[in-house]
């Protein structure tokens, strides 16, 4: 599938480089390693400055120390949206190709063929919990996306929630489950979906908007009770949230599939970073 805003993701980029002086006007910022989203305010170190007076200086996140900041003023939207393509772009050698739990690896296929995930992180609870997301830069064709767990010996069950698919599988005196943001056989969202053998399977068509989609899994030792914890840690609605389309992202992608783009690549060239 054609990722049809890299380029934008590229050209974003030329503004996390010497951009000291912009961040002189108050505004939204994001960074595109840590993905965290906060005021310019917050910078308070930059590198390659001469002197603190220097206005050519580049700013580092105050979250994670890493020089990988844009701000509004960019024409970029920096939501967790844009800033997650970002990160694809720049940092995907950091994607996982999977996720090793204790019941097999957990691996995502875009139309039959092996996928990285975008992002995975560890959350800290008192079972093991990984979150993993994937960005869909919508071509608007036509495209499956599978998450299995590669186990031929156990099946799953499936069950269906408020925008979260679930499904629980136990074996070898572990309990495990895997969600993921779906909602199948309604039309709650702009893609469908139904399960597989140890997985699910997401329909994209014309419709399906640019997005992220959402995966959790979580195991531990198998009891009645920590089957309900498991599943109630495998929801990925809460970071679902976080990364869901803005009128922000709404407004660029317009402005950049209407004559924005070549503005933008021009400026990218003159820039000499391709």
């Amino acid at each position: 599938m054609k990722n049809i805003y890299k380029d934008a993701y590229n050209a974003a980029h030329v503004f996390s480089m010497y951009n000291k002086k912009s961040f002189s006007i108050s505004q939204r910022c994001g960074c595109f390693y840590c993905l965290k989203t906060f005021s310019s305010d917050e910078i308070d170190e930059y590198v390659d400055e001469k002197d603190e007076n220097d206005e050519n200086g580049t700013a580092l996140c105050p979250y994670c120390d890493i020089d990988s900041v844009i701000g509004e003023a960019s024409g970029y939207p920096p939501t967790r949206l844009f800033l997650l393509g970002m990160y694809d772009s720049w940092f995907s050698m950091r994607g996982r190709e999977d996720v090793q739990t204790p019941l097999g690896k957990v691996r995502l296929f875009l139309d039959g063929r092996p996928e990285r995930f975008s992002y995975c992180f560890e959350e800290k609870q008192n079972n093991q919990t990984v979150r993993m997301l994937y960005l869909y830069d919508s071509d608007h064709q036509e495209h499956t996306l599978k998450i299995q767990i590669q186990n031929q010996t156990v099946t799953g069950h499936g069950e269906s929630g408020n925008d979260v698919e679930t499904l629980s599988l136990h074996d070898q005196g572990i309990c495990e489950t895997l969600a993921c943001t779906a909602s199948f056989g309604t039309e709650r969202l702009d893609y469908q979906g139904n399960y597989i053998p140890n997985g699910m399977k997401l329909l994209m068509d014309e419709k399906t908007e640019r997005q992220v989609f959402c995966f959790g899994i979580s195991w531990d030792e198998d009891s009645e009770r920590n089957r309900i914890l498991v599943k109630q840690a495998a929801d990925p609605i809460q970071t679902w949230k976080q990364y869901r389309r803005t009128d922000a992202d709404e407004q660029f992608e317009e402005k950049w599939n209407h004559g924005f783009r070549e503005k933008a690549l021009e400026e990218y060239r003159k820039s000499d970073r391709i």
